[in-house]
């Protein structure tokens, strides 16, 4: 169906076959040009975006380039939403217009998002509360690089590379000792509110968490989080030990690290996580499932054998080439391979969801 939005609609007084052509290709021709024009001005943004890009990255400080980066996407998130609608709207009229029966909408839901806070408990957050928390989880306010900070940054990584290339030790040196002359703007104020706050929560017995398929930030009183994630460990028929294994578990990566054949010197001192200890575990609240259980996470960051286990992985995947055929990189993969399924007239679709998939895997 040819649809012709209507700036580009030429009325004229004759009704001829010829006239009716002329328009045609008149207004086919003012919509290319129209989309040249946009195109053009498409790629001058895309130079001059490139260009502000790297100054920004040259001026700004990591951290704040990223934030400013978030408030941006955050922002143009909510522009594209508002002009995509505008633009169904539109279409939906010239549909109209065309086939002359009015599509029936009202029965479309309408999208509904997730919003970047959900408080589940009794807590009362104040306006500054609330705005602090909607930048996120992961936010942090500037602070001041004190002499204090850059020697114990130093420290740190004379103490980390002490055992690898002389040469790149002292280039990382000279680089923070050039790059602490740059301070950030303190922000004092968003400190002494993630202060206080931190200080409300603990005094009222809130959990601050994160939810599982969004970055929303989810208030829940520690009665509740706890009794979910007790209520887990439960029913995954978990064993409590006697004594933390840690240690000796931790001898047993060690001598298998000193024993290797196959790393080198530099290799097995890597590979050796220095003051290990027992991961932890914690949850994430699902928002998007009834009742919003809890996914457990176990974090292996500290575990001794965390930095042999990603060696071990992709030694493997390197020698075996391995590529696995049941999942996916992201919803575009899944497009691609679905888009050309034929789907029958009446068919249903289903998505079977397994409960706690890989606590269920039987480890031999």
């Amino acid at each position: 169906m040819n649809l012709t939005p209507h700036y580009a609609r030429i009325k004229v007084h004759r009704h001829t076959h010829a006239a009716k052509k002329a328009v045609e290709a008149g207004q086919k021709k003012w919509i290319q040009e129209e989309n040249k024009m946009f195109y053009n001005i498409r790629d001058n943004l895309n130079v001059y975006l490139y260009t502000l890009h790297r100054e920004l990255t040259f001026k700004l400080h990591n951290l704040e380039f990223s934030i400013l980066e978030d408030q941006i996407r955050l922002e143009i998130s909510k522009l594209m939403f508002d002009k995509r609608a505008t633009h169904e709207k539109k279409l939906i009229n010239l549909l109209n217009e065309a086939s002359g029966n009015p599509l029936v909408v009202d029965n479309i839901p309408d999208t509904e998002f997730f919003p970047r806070i959900l408080n589940l408990s009794d807590c009362l957050l104040t306006p500054s509360e609330s705005e602090l928390l909607v930048k996120g989880i992961k936010y942090c306010p500037p602070q001041h690089l004190t002499k204090h900070n850059i020697q114990n940054m130093v420290i740190d990584i004379e103490a980390s590379t002490s055992n690898q290339d002389t040469e790149l030790k002292y280039k990382c040196i000279d680089i923070i000792k050039k790059r602490s002359t740059f301070e950030p703007k303190a922000n004092n104020y968003e400190f002494n509110i993630l202060k206080d706050f931190k200080k409300k929560c603990n005094e009222e017995g809130v959990v601050i968490t994160k939810a599982d398929k969004n970055n929303a930030v989810v208030l829940m009183p520690s009665d509740t989080y706890d009794m979910k994630m007790t209520t887990f460990i439960n029913d995954t028929k978990c064993t409590q030990q006697k004594r933390d294994p840690t240690n000796k578990y931790q001898e047993v990566v060690k001598n298998a690290v000193k024993f290797s054949c196959m790393l080198s010197e530099k290799e097995k001192k890597f590979l050796i996580n220095k003051n290990p200890t027992a991961p932890y575990i914690y949850g994430l609240a699902k928002v998007h499932k009834p009742h919003i259980p809890i996914r457990p996470v176990v974090s292996y960051r500290t575990a001794p054998a965390y930095r042999l286990a990603r060696k071990s992985n992709d030694i493997y995947r390197h020698l075996t080439q391995f590529s696995t055929p049941f999942s996916v990189t992201n919803s575009k993969e899944v497009l691609d391979k679905i888009k050309s399924i034929p789907v029958p007239e009446n068919a249903k679709l289903v998505s079977f969801d397994v409960v706690n998939l890989f606590p269920s895997i039987p480890v031999p």
